[in-house]
């Protein structure tokens, strides 16, 4: 995996920005960031199913909540890498000691480095997953290009991206100090699909993901608008329009052209 083919500043800014949070991530994500790991969970399990026999590569794994899910839904073998090393040693912790230690391997990646510990090329995976990364990348086809090298002929990528329609997240885009020194950039579907066929991949689904217009954080201390808000997403991701306008993140399952 060539981490090169991310724009260098935005690398060390990513790096930096989830070394300095990696301490307090998991417990963060589970006052707010519950909401959106349960549906994007859900999700994943409705888009690829049983993973039992599957090589998976989870591009930008934090410190493993995906990977290991991909594990406890039957994946062979999971690698998941990441730019910033101490997000890797919680997943590391997090992996230790446990029944999937055997199938899982976190891997920190460098500019000019490989997933490949030997140097080889890599082999081809499955499934290639990458949640929370696209909106790093200065160059969003790099994005694709570097997910659709590493996933098989007919194989599956499921990435998400924030979503330029959402009003709260647009914004949050222009107000955030955070945001706006983070470089993170905003997509719409269109623009997804037209680089998802430049890197050779047929876009199959669209789901919205935390589909509302007000903030996460009322979500979460709402329980009306918290563990119940699943089943309202289901409802309103049946249409298309609202999928659009209220989605904060988007997820995308596509396939490697064979």
């Amino acid at each position: 995996m060539r981490a090169d083919s991310m724009d260098p500043a935005a690398h060390q800014l990513a790096r930096d920005y989830y070394d300095e949070v990696a301490p307090d991530y998991d417990r963060s994500m589970r006052r707010e960031g519950d909401l959106i790991d349960r549906r994007e969970k859900e999700l994943l399990q409705l888009t690829l199913g049983d993973l039992s026999g599957r090589r998976v590569l989870d591009f930008g794994c934090g410190t493993g909540r995906i990977s290991l899910f991909h594990r406890r839904q039957g994946a062979a073998e999971v690698v998941g890498v990441d730019v910033s090393p101490r997000m890797i040693d919680m997943a590391r912790a997090k992996l230790a000691g446990t029944d999937a230690a055997a199938g899982v391997e976190f891997r920190v990646f460098e500019p000019a480095a490989v997933v490949a510990p030997s140097g080889e090329a890599a082999e081809p995976f499955d499934v290639v997953t990458s949640l929370e990364v696209l909106e790093y990348f200065a160059e969003p086809a790099e994005f694709f290009a570097t997910l659709s090298r590493h996933v098989a002929p007919g194989g599956h990528v499921v990435f998400d991206f924030l979503n330029r329609h959402h009003l709260p997240c647009r914004l949050k885009s222009y107000l955030s100090r955070q945001w706006r020194e983070s470089g993170l950039r905003l997509h719409s579907l269109g623009d997804v699909h037209r680089m998802c066929a430049a890197a050779d991949l047929d876009v199959l689904t669209t789901s919205g993901v935390f589909m509302s217009l007000l903030p996460l954080s009322i979500h979460a201390k709402l329980p009306l608008l918290g563990t119940r808000w699943s089943s309202v997403e289901r409802v309103l991701d049946r249409s298309t329009l609202l999928r659009r306008v209220l989605s904060y993140r988007v997820l995308v399952a596509a396939q490697k052209r064979a």
